[in-house]
């Protein structure tokens, strides 16, 4: 139902006829109906102001008509039918005619804006925009009156908009939209159809919510009541569909009515953000306004729940603990974990502990606090969780499958090979039968879990199989630039490495690197992915000081963004050592120096038994080995062997290959 208005209390709302000027009165073009003035290049408004009330709005709709006029036209149409012939005799914006006037009335509803309004002008019904902002409006007790929206239709002339003599170029579009957007405080991007939510397809509305970004503005969403049924609904039975389409958010699928604005908007753009960073950039700007009205609808359920409420309240929580998993924070996964904390009490209190939603909080809370404690116990809890819903769901269920790939990941986090192999490929079957839990995301991902236990298992060949076909589906569901895209390319590219088919190793990671620095950001492990991949090859090859470029480069930027002790900089330091041991004599006291605190800062940080620790101690080893130093190389061969005899076994090809390193000695 439509909220009831308060259009009526405002004084704004009916404006005086002996005070109001015919010409923005009425659609009448001649010169005896308009008193303003003529148009000129030296015509200046008195102030400069392009925010309108919005009551004036609604009051210009009661001008032409009534809602009847307008009902089924686009806002581009009532530009043409009513906009352009009410200023056709200054050929300015309806803002701008405003001021001009004599009358101070008149004058009073032009305001500098605090609300930048963003929508479609082709698609969506200009009454439906016109509804669905003063129930934002409503929702929020914003007196109508009091709404001061910077609205193009209003705020900005269509004259000459694509007229070939135009004078309003690149240059001013790009300064114009920048100055319109920083003068307000919220941005708000006006949404129909969740299904299909064409703003997220247009190129207007994508270099809005560019400068909302950059100028710090608070981005809101504005919907119908239906629409934000319907986006409740999908929220509430997957989630993880919403998410896709904002992270599956890509400019060049952005389109313009008109082809000059389309290239006009591409070259702005272009100037200022490359294409992947604003995918990304557009993508988490929606996931954080998403979460924020998760929260809102956390905080509408009573405090007194009854039992349904908290049913309400309790996926409500679900929900946002998967957004807090897709929204990049130091924070992201404590409140993910504290959110299905609060949903996981409320389904044991109100629903029992085998019931299936209950069964379901508890496995991902299990697995979300892997890094939080002790991973015994998140194998038991999931392993548990996994023979109920086996029983309760039946193995093709959704639930029954996420919670077998959680174990299997646990599984291949605690060494046990075969245990984890044996639930991927179950899983994997059960998921692409007729009667399984068949999505593209959740089977991709479970490909590139299994090809990268197989890559840590040395079994290379089967994880190429597994990369490749990952690969595959991903270039044809999501295309080149996606997350999930580039990370079967890095682990395709390890494996072909591990092979020794080095300079097919090599064409990917230069094929990828530009991409992969655009969309996770120099900092990220993907990034010093591709650039240690790449260097290690260079090494291989000889070219030092090539390699001793890209490592220096990363190094500097993790220590400044992620600072001296973080993983990634230890990893990026004791890779830049290796340069300085094939360096000779000269440079081998220098990487000595540098291994040696890895190795301390990756003990005490990370234990002895971590993966990056080892590889620094088997570094050290080999360089105090050829400094003839055996005593102290045997020293850590020994340790490192008994750390592969615990990883792996005695009879796996890396701990075999130490052996045969100490049984030499």
């Amino acid at each position: 139902m439509k909220p009831k208005s308060n259009r009526t209390n405002s004084p704004s709302l009916t404006l005086r006829a002996s005070t109001k000027p015919p010409s923005l009165a009425s659609r009448g073009t001649s010169k005896s109906e308009s008193p303003l003035p003529k148009n000129s290049p030296h015509l200046k408004p008195l102030k400069k102001s392009d925010g309108i009330r919005f009551t004036y709005i609604l009051s210009l709709i009661q001008e032409w008509g009534g809602r009847s006029a307008l009902a089924g036209k686009t806002t581009t149409q009532v530009c043409e039918d009513f906009i352009l012939p009410m200023t056709l005799a200054t050929k300015i914006s309806v803002c701008d005619s405003l001021l001009l006037c004599q009358d101070p009335e008149s004058q009073n509803n032009v305001k500098d804006p605090s609300w930048f309004i963003s929508h479609v002008w082709e698609e969506y019904m200009f009454l439906d925009v016109i509804d669905t902002l003063e129930r934002f409006f409503m929702d929020r007790q914003i007196p109508l009156h009091e709404a001061v929206v910077w609205f193009d239709v209003f705020s900005v002339s269509q004259h000459h908009r694509h007229e070939e003599q135009d004078f309003r170029d690149f240059g001013w579009w790009n300064n114009h939209v920048l100055e319109s957007v920083k003068q307000c405080k919220n941005f708000v991007l006006v949404v129909k159809d969740w299904e299909d939510p064409v703003p997220l397809k247009r190129s207007w509305c994508t270099m809005e919510l560019f400068y909302a970004s950059k100028s710090r503005l608070n981005i809101h969403v504005a919907m119908n009541q239906q629409d934000e049924s319907v986006l409740i609904q999908q929220l509430w039975t997957d989630s993880s569909k919403v998410l896709a389409k904002f992270s599956g958010f890509n400019f060049k699928n952005c389109v313009a009515t008109h082809q000059k604005d389309q290239q006009m908007i591409s070259k702005i753009l272009s100037h200022r953000i490359e294409t992947a960073k604003l995918n990304n950039l557009i993508s988490n700007l929606l996931k954080n306004w998403l979460r924020v009205f998760v929260d809102q609808q956390i905080s509408r359920v009573p405090i007194m729940a009854k039992e349904a409420d908290l049913e309400r309240l309790s996926k409500w929580y679900e929900v946002l603990s998967q957004l807090f998993e897709h929204v990049d924070s130091s924070s992201s996964l404590k409140n993910s974990i504290d959110a299905l904390s609060e949903c996981l009490e409320i389904r044991e209190d109100s629903f029992g502990h085998n019931h299936p939603d209950t069964l379901r909080t508890r496995s991902h809370l299990a697995f979300l606090s892997i890094e939080y404690e002790d991973i015994q116990f998140a194998g038991s809890t999931l392993s548990s969780c996994l023979e109920l819903q086996r029983q309760v769901l039946g193995t093709h269920h959704a639930d029954t499958l996420l919670t077998m790939a959680r174990l299997a990941h646990v599984y291949s986090s605690n060494r046990m090979f075969q245990e984890s192999e044996v639930l991927y490929l179950e899983c994997i079957g059960a998921s692409s039968s007729p009667e399984g839990f068949a999505v593209a995301d959740f089977n991709v991902g479970l490909l590139l879990e299994l090809a990268h236990l197989y890559l840590s298992h040395r079994q290379y060949n089967s994880a190429l199989d597994r990369f490749t076909q990952a690969l595959g589906i991903c270039m044809e569901r999501f295309g080149d630039y996606h997350e999930t895209t580039l990370e079967a390319s890095l682990g395709l590219a390890e494996t072909f490495f591990k092979l020794n088919q080095v300079s097919d190793a090599k064409d990917i990671y230069t094929a990828i690197s530009e991409t992969v620095r655009q969309v996770f950001g120099e900092p990220s492990r993907h990034y010093a992915q591709t650039r240690i991949g790449l260097a290690t090859i260079l090494i291989q090859q000889g070219c030092l000081r090539q390699s001793e470029a890209i490592l220096t480069h990363l190094l500097t930027v993790q220590q400044q963004s992620l600072g001296p002790n973080h993983r990634l900089t230890l990893k990026t330091n004791a890779h830049l050592a290796s340069i300085f041991m094939e360096k000779g004599e000269d440079e081998a006291a220098r990487a000595e120096m540098i291994l040696a605190t890895t190795l301390g800062k990756q003990r005490a940080l990370f234990g002895h038994s971590h993966q990056d620790t080892l590889e620094t101690l088997y570094s050290l080893a080999i360089l105090l080995d050829r400094k003839d130093r055996t005593a102290e190389a045997k020293l850590l061969y020994e340790e490192l062997y008994r750390h592969r005899v615990d990883e792996f076994g005695v009879d796996h090809p890396d701990t075999i290959s130490i052996l045969n390193v100490l049984e030499r000695r």
